[in-house]
């Protein structure tokens, strides 16, 4: 654990680290005016004299990543009304970024909707006429 030393006024002094050796162990009452408890002579040789001791919490942890929102390959191909499934398909055959996006998705078991590549090749098709914005979202949620 780390400390941030005081001065008498409260006023902090450095950066926050861990206690000198002398005073380890001491409670945090003790530790916030080491003049009320310890020996003006060895607090002065121990160059603590006016000092105190705060403790300082410790950094909270990061908060973890978002799983990835994920569904199976024909999960996800489901969403896709027929009609403009096979219409993409057929557009794959002359449309090497519609092709390389199925090639994508056939790649994988388990497509990731929030993956970079997912959001670019369904907006791709939108863009291409192929799926609607509202068709386009209601696959990726």
């Amino acid at each position: 654990m780390l400390y941030q030393r005081v001065n008498e006024q409260g006023q902090h002094v450095g950066p926050p680290a861990p206690l000198p050796e002398a005073v380890r162990g001491a409670s945090d009452e003790v530790l916030a005016d080491l003049n009320a408890y310890f020996d003006h002579q060895a607090l002065l040789q121990l160059g603590l004299l006016g000092a105190g001791f705060l403790p300082v919490p410790p950094e909270p942890p990061p908060e973890p990543e978002p799983e990835p929102k994920r569904i199976t390959r024909i999960g996800f191909m489901q969403r896709i009304p027929t009609p403009k499934r096979i219409a993409i398909r057929v557009a794959a055959k002359t449309e090497p970024i519609i092709e390389d996006f199925l090639d994508l998705l056939s790649a994988t078991d388990l497509i990731e909707l929030d993956h970079p590549d997912t959001l670019m090749g369904v907006q791709y098709l939108v863009m291409q006429g192929l799926l609607t914005q509202a068709e386009a979202e209601a696959v990726l949620e």
